[in-house]
């Protein structure tokens, strides 16, 4: 039986199947004429029970500081007091125990949901992750748990959540494979960082039977079950052959990043929360490329404090040890209120109010931020950089600021790094257009590929009606990139991209072929990147990014590039 999903991160694996049971419903209709003040008890109970357990899981995790920090994240949701409150309101209303939770918890969900933001709308899932365990609890009712697998498996589920995966032992899973789930799910994400091989919205998956032989591709988004002999024999030797291949990827860890001909590149990492800096490291990374700080505003009535910030921003700098990590300022869109921002529904929110656009109208926000990254500064090599900056107006307005927190910090004898570099994305066509102006006062661009797509074309990159639009190969992007390249390096600026366009081999390719050397990717990506590094010759491919330039249309420039890759490129 052959079914097929969504890869999430890459791996082929030949082993057992370990079926999750479904995770428990509830009504959150259900009534109950239990007196509120016996409700709430048990709920407070419950809640005591679940973050125990969230505890104990943690000491069992000492030392897997990505499992600690997504830990650290549900145990925030526990105890936040919006959440309790509007569960005591619903216990109030007359709901039972249960439901109270699950409405409370729906409607944190659904603003999280509502974020423009894929990265940020998984912390939903972490909501309903948490919801359920304590729903679960305060039902006396099993949670799935993979806790009980006691040989290597590959874990096939309806949909698993955050908690499920933080609780057993990376070594164990060998594989994922969910019938629902996307692509961007914290799940997934964590999944990726761990370097665990996933598919998701694989439907049928539930049908495979537990304990059978089970061959993941998620290099393709294929399954494979109810294998005979031959079937078994053929996945096998593609197992293994996969297998010594990832070994021979952890031996780039300890070395840098070089072109076929020589040429030195710079692979960093893009990471939502510190929980990737595990796997920066590991992979030998070249530090943080993008670092987006949009989690300590998510989930909460008030604003993240200015201690609250520096705590996060410092423990980042501390454990890159030397390496540069680049915090860029707080990127929310206004589609929908997030609640610490008060913001206003928009119709069209990606043209609309947004990141730096929100700052410059609530200068508090700006500068207490800047404040937590300049004090960071001093204990490790932070940089910043501003989003969504389209006129020379916006990027003075912002310096002004960092001025005005550099002044404040040193009469107050409060140490900080006084020359920290500076920097903007280059994701709005009229920054493109304008950059010779604003090069002059920055240290580093970075190019946000993701954004620039959609701006270029005014097409919304979740919107599958123009999805044929959003095309990283177009010569309009590619000419947009290669511009920006050039005006970066004659100004002795440095440029890198941290879109996900890098993290794709053809992407990477056309990239290194416009002249561009540095690059900020997914932390799972890091060990493949060097690999592809190796095989691409620079100064060959940069004749290749001229033609690239002079076509008419995306796929002319697709077939120079790969014409002139290596066989083994991929």
């Amino acid at each position: 039986m052959k079914l097929t999903g969504i890869p999430v991160s890459q791996g082929m694996v030949l082993d057992k199947s370990y079926i999750l049971t479904a995770i428990p419903e509830f009504e959150m209709e259900e009534k109950s004429d239990t007196p509120a003040e016996v409700s709430i008890a048990l709920i407070d109970r419950a809640v005591h029970q679940v973050l125990g357990e969230l505890k104990t899981s943690k000491l069992r995790m000492a030392g897997n500081t990505d499992h600690i920090a997504l830990i650290q994240v549900q145990e925030a949701m526990l105890d936040d007091a919006c959440f309790r409150e509007d569960i005591i309101r619903n216990v109030k209303l007359g709901y039972s125990p249960e439901a109270a939770v699950m409405r409370a918890a729906k409607a944190q969900e659904e603003m999280l949901a509502s974020l423009g933001d894929p990265y940020m709308v998984a912390r939903a899932e972490d909501m309903h992750d948490i919801s359920c365990r304590l729903a679960c609890c305060i039902a006396d009712k099993n949670y799935p748990d993979i806790c009980g697998m006691n040989d290597p498996a590959i874990v096939v589920a309806q949909d698993l959540l955050p908690s499920m995966l933080i609780s057993v032992d990376d070594s164990k899973v060998k594989g994922i494979i969910i019938e629902r789930g996307t692509k961007t799910s914290h799940v997934s994400i964590l999944a990726a960082s761990i370097g665990i091989p996933m598919i998701v919205s694989c439907a049928g998956a539930m049908n495979i039977k537990d304990g059978t032989m089970v061959f993941l591709d998620s290099d393709k988004g294929e399954v494979y079950s109810d294998l005979n002999d031959d079937e078994h024999k053929r996945f096998m030797e593609i197992a293994a052959s996969f297998s010594e291949e990832k070994a021979k990827l952890k031996d780039l860890a300890a070395c840098e990043a070089l072109s076929a001909d020589g040429e030195r590149m710079i692979v960093s990492a893009n990471i939502v929360e510190p929980m990737g800096l595990s796997k920066v490291i590991e992979n030998g990374m070249d530090g943080v490329g993008l670092f987006r700080t949009e989690f300590m505003y998510m989930n909460r009535k008030k604003l993240p404090t200015e201690e609250e910030q520096y705590t996060v921003y410092r423990l980042a700098a501390e454990k890159l040890a030397g390496k540069p990590i680049i915090i860029r300022t707080m990127d929310i869109g206004g589609d929908k209120t997030v609640e610490c921002l008060d913001l206003q529904h928009e119709d069209n929110p990606f043209m609309g109010y947004r990141a730096i656009r929100i700052c410059l109208d609530h200068k508090h926000i700006m500068l207490t931020q800047l404040r937590a990254i300049l004090r960071a500064s001093a204990y490790g090599n932070v940089w910043v950089m501003f989003p969504m900056i389209a006129t020379a107006k916006e990027l003075k307005a912002v310096l002004d600021m960092l001025s005005e927190v550099k002044a404040e910090l040193k009469e107050q004898c409060v140490p900080f790094d006084a020359h920290i570099k500076v920097g903007i994305m280059v994701e709005i066509p009229s920054a493109v257009v304008m950059l010779d102006v604003l090069i002059k006062h920055l240290d580093f661009v970075s190019i946000g590929s993701n954004d620039l797509i959609q701006y270029t074309f005014a097409a919304d990159r979740l919107n599958k009606n123009v999805g044929y639009l959003y095309n990283y190969m177009d010569p309009a992007v590619l000419r947009l990139i290669k511009h920006t390249i050039n005006i970066a390096y004659r100004a002795g600026v440095e440029c890198s991209i941290c879109g996900e366009m890098a993290g794709e081999a053809l992407g990477m390719a056309a990239l290194v072929a416009l002249g561009l050397k540095k690059f900020s990717i997914s932390p799972s990506l890091g060990l493949m990147a060097k690999k592809r590094m190796s095989l691409l010759n620079a100064g060959k491919l940069a004749e290749v990014g001229t033609m690239m330039l002079e076509v008419e249309n995306a796929d002319e420039a697709t077939e120079v590039l790969k014409a002139a890759l290596p066989p083994k490129y991929s």
